[in-house]
Protein backbone atom coordinates (compact mmCIF):
# COMPACT_ATOMS: atom_id res chain seq x y z
CA UNK A 1 0.00 0.00 0.00
CA UNK A 2 0.92 3.80 -0.97
CA UNK A 3 -0.06 6.52 1.30
CA UNK A 4 0.62 9.61 -0.41
CA UNK A 5 2.04 13.01 0.48
CA UNK A 6 0.35 16.37 -1.10
CA UNK A 7 1.24 18.20 -3.21
CA UNK A 8 0.11 14.78 -5.51
CA UNK A 9 -3.08 14.58 -7.62
CA UNK A 10 -4.96 11.78 -9.17
CA UNK A 11 -7.17 12.44 -12.47
CA UNK A 12 -7.42 16.22 -11.24
CA UNK A 13 -8.07 15.02 -7.56
CA UNK A 14 -6.16 15.26 -4.57
CA UNK A 15 -5.85 15.09 -0.57
CA UNK A 16 -7.33 18.20 0.91
CA UNK A 17 -10.53 18.23 -1.48
CA UNK A 18 -14.00 17.14 -0.27
CA UNK A 19 -15.41 13.95 -1.11
CA UNK A 20 -18.23 15.57 -3.28
CA UNK A 21 -15.52 16.93 -5.08
CA UNK A 22 -13.17 14.10 -5.88
CA UNK A 23 -16.93 12.25 -6.64
CA UNK A 24 -17.52 14.85 -9.50
CA UNK A 25 -14.23 14.14 -10.81
CA UNK A 26 -13.99 9.89 -10.65
CA UNK A 27 -17.84 9.86 -10.48
CA UNK A 28 -20.63 9.03 -8.15
CA UNK A 29 -20.18 5.93 -5.38
CA UNK A 30 -21.17 4.81 -1.82
CA UNK A 31 -19.50 6.57 0.90
CA UNK A 32 -18.28 4.02 3.55
CA UNK A 33 -18.35 4.74 7.33
CA UNK A 34 -15.96 3.00 9.30
CA UNK A 35 -13.58 3.61 12.34
CA UNK A 36 -10.11 3.31 13.95
CA UNK A 37 -9.40 1.73 16.88
CA UNK A 38 -8.27 2.98 20.21
CA UNK A 39 -9.51 6.26 19.77
CA UNK A 40 -13.04 5.18 17.98
CA UNK A 41 -12.00 8.18 15.38
CA UNK A 42 -14.86 7.88 12.67
CA UNK A 43 -13.78 7.96 8.93
CA UNK A 44 -15.66 8.57 5.78
CA UNK A 45 -14.02 7.09 2.87
CA UNK A 46 -14.65 6.20 -0.83
CA UNK A 47 -12.62 4.32 -3.14
CA UNK A 48 -12.20 3.56 -6.80
CA UNK A 49 -10.65 0.42 -9.09
CA UNK A 50 -8.93 1.70 -11.80
CA UNK A 51 -6.80 -0.81 -13.78
CA UNK A 52 -4.88 -2.65 -11.19
CA UNK A 53 -5.11 -0.18 -8.64
CA UNK A 54 -7.25 0.77 -5.63
CA UNK A 55 -7.66 4.58 -4.59
CA UNK A 56 -9.13 5.45 -2.03
CA UNK A 57 -10.22 9.04 -0.12
CA UNK A 58 -10.29 9.20 3.41
CA UNK A 59 -12.42 12.21 5.62
CA UNK A 60 -12.33 12.72 9.02
CA UNK A 61 -15.51 14.78 9.01
CA UNK A 62 -18.82 13.69 8.29
CA UNK A 63 -19.56 16.41 5.33
CA UNK A 64 -16.84 14.92 3.64
CA UNK A 65 -13.94 17.72 3.49
CA UNK A 66 -10.48 17.97 3.97
CA UNK A 67 -9.93 14.54 3.39
CA UNK A 68 -5.98 13.31 3.92
CA UNK A 69 -3.67 12.28 0.73
CA UNK A 70 -5.06 9.59 -1.69
CA UNK A 71 -3.94 5.85 -0.19
CA UNK A 72 -3.06 3.34 -3.45
CA UNK A 73 -3.18 -0.28 -2.97
CA UNK A 74 -3.05 -3.33 -5.06
CA UNK A 75 -6.73 -4.08 -6.72
CA UNK A 76 -6.62 -7.69 -5.53
CA UNK A 77 -5.82 -8.62 -2.38
CA UNK A 78 -4.27 -11.90 -1.80
CA UNK A 79 -5.70 -14.50 0.79
CA UNK A 80 -4.27 -17.46 1.83
CA UNK A 81 -6.40 -20.73 1.88
CA UNK A 82 -6.32 -21.32 5.65
CA UNK A 83 -8.13 -17.79 6.16
CA UNK A 84 -10.62 -19.47 3.85
CA UNK A 85 -10.77 -22.45 5.67
CA UNK A 86 -11.15 -20.70 8.91
CA UNK A 87 -13.91 -18.10 7.71
CA UNK A 88 -16.10 -21.10 6.68
CA UNK A 89 -15.52 -22.75 10.41
CA UNK A 90 -17.21 -19.69 11.95
CA UNK A 91 -20.58 -19.05 12.88
CA UNK A 92 -23.61 -16.45 11.87
CA UNK A 93 -23.02 -14.89 14.42
CA UNK A 94 -19.43 -15.40 14.91
CA UNK A 95 -18.60 -14.02 11.57
CA UNK A 96 -20.81 -10.85 12.66
CA UNK A 97 -18.91 -10.29 15.30
CA UNK A 98 -15.86 -10.25 13.41
CA UNK A 99 -16.01 -7.85 10.97
CA UNK A 100 -18.83 -5.81 12.47
CA UNK A 101 -17.01 -4.73 15.35
CA UNK A 102 -13.22 -4.90 14.02
CA UNK A 103 -11.12 -2.13 11.89
CA UNK A 104 -7.97 -4.35 11.00
CA UNK A 105 -9.56 -4.71 7.05
CA UNK A 106 -12.02 -1.25 7.14
CA UNK A 107 -15.26 -3.45 6.91
CA UNK A 108 -19.14 -2.61 7.88
CA UNK A 109 -21.92 -4.57 6.39
CA UNK A 110 -23.01 -3.00 3.18
CA UNK A 111 -26.09 -4.90 2.35
CA UNK A 112 -27.74 -8.10 3.26
CA UNK A 113 -30.33 -10.29 1.13
CA UNK A 114 -31.74 -13.65 0.31
CA UNK A 115 -29.32 -15.24 -1.84
CA UNK A 116 -31.51 -16.18 -4.99
CA UNK A 117 -29.90 -19.23 -6.45
CA UNK A 118 -29.72 -21.14 -2.75
CA UNK A 119 -32.54 -19.17 -0.89
CA UNK A 120 -30.18 -19.05 1.83
CA UNK A 121 -29.25 -15.73 3.72
CA UNK A 122 -26.32 -14.25 2.59
CA UNK A 123 -24.31 -10.70 4.01
CA UNK A 124 -21.87 -8.59 1.66
CA UNK A 125 -19.24 -6.86 2.39
CA UNK A 126 -18.37 -4.72 0.33
CA UNK A 127 -14.62 -3.89 1.08
CA UNK A 128 -13.41 -7.90 1.98
CA UNK A 129 -15.46 -8.63 -1.18
CA UNK A 130 -16.87 -11.81 0.43
CA UNK A 131 -20.42 -13.02 0.27
CA UNK A 132 -21.17 -15.30 3.14
CA UNK A 133 -23.92 -17.80 2.44
CA UNK A 134 -25.82 -19.68 5.82
CA UNK A 135 -26.99 -22.86 6.48
CA UNK A 136 -30.49 -22.63 8.73
CA UNK A 137 -28.21 -23.99 11.40
CA UNK A 138 -26.32 -20.66 11.44
CA UNK A 139 -23.18 -22.26 9.88
CA UNK A 140 -21.30 -20.79 6.70
CA UNK A 141 -22.13 -23.28 3.42
CA UNK A 142 -19.50 -20.96 1.35
CA UNK A 143 -17.63 -17.92 0.60
CA UNK A 144 -18.38 -16.37 -2.93
CA UNK A 145 -15.03 -14.35 -3.53
CA UNK A 146 -15.33 -11.27 -5.99
CA UNK A 147 -12.77 -9.99 -8.36
CA UNK A 148 -11.11 -8.10 -5.44
CA UNK A 149 -9.66 -11.12 -4.12
CA UNK A 150 -7.03 -13.63 -5.44
CA UNK A 151 -5.77 -16.86 -3.81
CA UNK A 152 -2.25 -18.76 -5.00
CA UNK A 153 -2.49 -16.61 -8.07
CA UNK A 154 -6.71 -17.00 -9.01
CA UNK A 155 -9.60 -15.33 -8.84
CA UNK A 156 -13.10 -14.74 -9.69
CA UNK A 157 -13.22 -12.63 -13.21
CA UNK A 158 -10.62 -14.68 -14.98
CA UNK A 159 -11.71 -17.31 -17.78
CA UNK A 160 -11.38 -21.03 -17.66
CA UNK A 161 -8.28 -21.12 -19.98
CA UNK A 162 -6.03 -18.41 -17.27
CA UNK A 163 -7.22 -20.48 -14.05
CA UNK A 164 -6.11 -23.76 -15.66
CA UNK A 165 -3.00 -22.13 -16.87
CA UNK A 166 -2.25 -21.79 -13.66
CA UNK A 167 -3.84 -24.51 -11.18
CA UNK A 168 -3.67 -27.05 -13.79
CA UNK A 169 -6.39 -28.76 -16.02
CA UNK A 170 -9.72 -30.10 -15.09
CA UNK A 171 -12.95 -31.10 -16.62
CA UNK A 172 -15.07 -27.95 -17.78
CA UNK A 173 -18.71 -28.96 -16.38
CA UNK A 174 -22.06 -27.59 -17.63
CA UNK A 175 -24.36 -27.13 -14.58
CA UNK A 176 -28.09 -26.00 -15.18
CA UNK A 177 -29.30 -22.46 -12.73
CA UNK A 178 -31.73 -23.81 -10.74
CA UNK A 179 -33.96 -20.50 -11.05
CA UNK A 180 -34.13 -20.36 -14.75
CA UNK A 181 -33.58 -22.80 -17.50
CA UNK A 182 -30.27 -21.20 -18.45
CA UNK A 183 -27.10 -22.92 -18.56
CA UNK A 184 -23.78 -22.26 -16.55
CA UNK A 185 -20.03 -23.78 -16.88
CA UNK A 186 -17.81 -25.24 -14.24
CA UNK A 187 -14.68 -26.14 -13.16
CA UNK A 188 -13.56 -27.63 -9.78
CA UNK A 189 -10.33 -27.61 -7.90
CA UNK A 190 -9.44 -29.27 -4.23
CA UNK A 191 -7.06 -28.40 -2.31
CA UNK A 192 -6.79 -29.92 1.45
CA UNK A 193 -10.57 -29.81 3.18
CA UNK A 194 -11.57 -26.41 0.61
CA UNK A 195 -13.44 -27.21 -2.73
CA UNK A 196 -12.64 -24.01 -5.28
CA UNK A 197 -15.72 -24.22 -7.91
CA UNK A 198 -15.23 -21.20 -10.80
CA UNK A 199 -18.38 -20.93 -12.59
CA UNK A 200 -19.68 -18.58 -15.72
CA UNK A 201 -22.48 -18.60 -17.77
CA UNK A 202 -20.08 -18.38 -20.29
CA UNK A 203 -18.20 -21.81 -21.66
CA UNK A 204 -14.97 -19.89 -21.97
CA UNK A 205 -15.35 -19.14 -18.64
CA UNK A 206 -15.46 -15.15 -18.48
CA UNK A 207 -16.10 -12.94 -15.62
CA UNK A 208 -16.24 -16.21 -13.58
CA UNK A 209 -17.38 -16.34 -10.12
CA UNK A 210 -15.76 -17.88 -7.35
CA UNK A 211 -17.40 -19.90 -4.58
CA UNK A 212 -15.33 -21.76 -1.71
CA UNK A 213 -16.86 -24.07 0.57
CA UNK A 214 -15.56 -27.32 2.68
CA UNK A 215 -15.91 -30.61 1.53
Amino acid sequence: MIETRAPFSFNSTKGGMSLSEIMEQLGETDILESWIEGPHITTYNIDYIIGKCRYEFTSLEPDGTNTIPVTISWYRSKRDADYIEMLLDMTKNEMLDRFSSRNDIGDVISENYELIETGMEGYYYKHLGFTFAFEKNDSVAFIMLNDKNEINGVGAGMDFTVIQSIWGNTEIMEIKLSSSENVAYKVEFVYGMLKFAFISTDSNGDDSILVVSKI
